[in-house]
């Protein structure tokens, strides 16, 4: 009677050991599956990103180019006002003061 006791502890416990086996392979199988979506996620993202980078990196040229120009003709107009203001004010340093006699 012991012994049969003992006998089906032991074929309980070798049962629930085949049900940890299978549940952890279980789990391995899962963890892999989960660790490849990741990774492609991530690929995925890097990919995003360097489109997205790239695509700022085009905008940004595109708006420089275009207000290049713009920018240079108003550094232009600010040259030319300056210098103008500079020979009133030697034009106006130059002349005479009249003491009004």
């Amino acid at each position: 009677m012991a012994f049969e006791r003992r006998l089906r502890r032991i074929e309980e416990l070798e049962e629930q050991l085949k049900t940890a086996i299978q549940d952890a392979r279980q789990s391995e199988v899962e963890f892999k599956r989960e660790k490849e979506k990741l990774n492609r996620l991530q690929v995925q993202l890097s990919k995003e990103r360097t489109l997205v980078t790239t695509e700022v990196d085009r905008e940004r040229q595109r708006l420089m180019k275009k207000h290049e120009f713009a920018l240079k003709a108003e550094r232009h107009r600010h040259e030319e006002i300056v210098q103008e203001l500079r020979r009133q004010l030697t034009k106006c340093r130059a002349k005479p003061v009249s003491t009004g006699e």
